[in-house]
């Protein structure tokens, strides 16, 4: 990683309904058995993670995870969101099974992508 001139971090922000992440926030079932579990993995809740939001396409199929950062914005990668429009995009909150039906689904009403470069120290300002 030395040696490189810069460094490129990127995100997209998604906007959902206030309303609905905080419904999604309150509204958390308790988990029991996983019926496909991730190896190693262990049964946990909304209510533990409340933060952690779904991304899914119009029929609610997952294809990208997001964190939710204030009552109105989930931060995701810049990748899940190359082609897709506010139309194609839901926020779903509170949903411990990616099979469920319950939560909250959310439209998206605006997605912003920003690319932050950062130089990284120099010989002058690195910390001794």
């Amino acid at each position: 990683m030395f040696g490189l001139t810069r460094v490129r971090q990127t995100a997209a922000v998604l906007a959902a309904t206030a309303a609905a992440a905080v419904t999604a926030l309150a509204g958390a079932p308790t988990a029991v058995a996983a019926p496909q579990p991730i190896v190693g993995g262990t049964t946990t809740t909304t209510t533990a993670y409340p933060f952690v939001m779904q991304i899914t396409d119009a029929s609610q199929n997952q294809f990208c995870g997001g964190t939710l950062v204030s009552p109105t914005k989930v931060v995701t990668a810049a990748h899940c969101m190359v082609g897709e429009s506010t139309g194609s995009v839901r926020v779903v909150g509170g949903r411990t099974y990616l099979n469920g039906t319950n939560g909250t689904v959310s439209r998206v009403s605006k997605i912003w992508s920003t690319r932050v470069t950062r130089t990284p120290p120099t010989a002058t300002t690195w910390p001794s």
